[in-house]
């Protein structure tokens, strides 16, 4: 500020202001038109501190948003990677069922026998195959029954094992990793009396 005359004889002080303009007066009203001049400038820093933090707000979400879009990503990718020959394997399945169903005809002559071995070893080596590249048989013989991995296509009533019991295997069920190919189909125990008619009540 610089002392200047506001009327003959008395001393007065001017200012500049932020928009270039001049203030003219005694110190006392120079001062007084200057404070909302600071005011003003101490609103500035505030609202720009807030835009501030919300601009870092946005860049953390987009952020986390482009890593979870990173990792979607990358599962999907592992996801179609490794189930890319469920369908191949699906068509393989029918082979396999004639295959045990041949293996399961007892051989009587020699030739049948060389035969027989013959298709085991190729039944081997292409169960070897699925294993190594993930695929889990299921059979589950004696187990007790799950909706999950097995299909019930007959209840049989018995005496010789527990309600539930899968007590034949008509074709094992297939996996791959966590996908389930086929569920094994199977027979499963039911209570002999329920067939039969008779109840608690006889």
């Amino acid at each position: 500020m610089s002392p200047v005359l506001t009327s003959p004889g008395t001393p007065g002080t001017e200012a500049q202001t932020s928009d270039g303009g001049i203030i003219r007066g005694s110190a006392e009203e120079v001062a007084g038109a200057a404070a909302p001049t600071a005011d003003a400038r101490e609103l500035q820093v505030c609202e720009l501190s807030r835009r501030i933090e919300e601009l870092e707000g946005r860049l953390l979400r987009a952020r986390a948003d482009f890593a979870n879009f990173q990792r979607s990503a990358a599962a999907e990718r592992e996801s179609s990677i490794r189930y890319a020959n469920v369908e191949l394997i699906r068509s393989l399945l029918t082979a396999l069922d004639d295959f045990e169903r041949c293996l399961s005809v007892e051989a009587t002559s020699e030739d049948a026998k060389r035969l027989h071995d013959g298709v085991k070893l190729v039944y081997d080596n292409v169960l070897k195959a699925l294993r190594d590249r993930g695929v889990t048989v299921h059979d589950p013989l004696h187990q007790a029954f799950n909706p999950e991995y097995h299909e019930a296509i007959l209840s049989q009533p018995t005496d010789a094992h527990a309600p539930g019991t899968v007590i034949a295997v008509a074709a094992k069920g297939y996996q791959l990793g966590e996908r389930l190919i086929r569920p094994a189909r199977v027979v499963v125990a039911a209570r002999a009396d329920v067939a039969s008619g008779k109840g608690d009540g006889g």
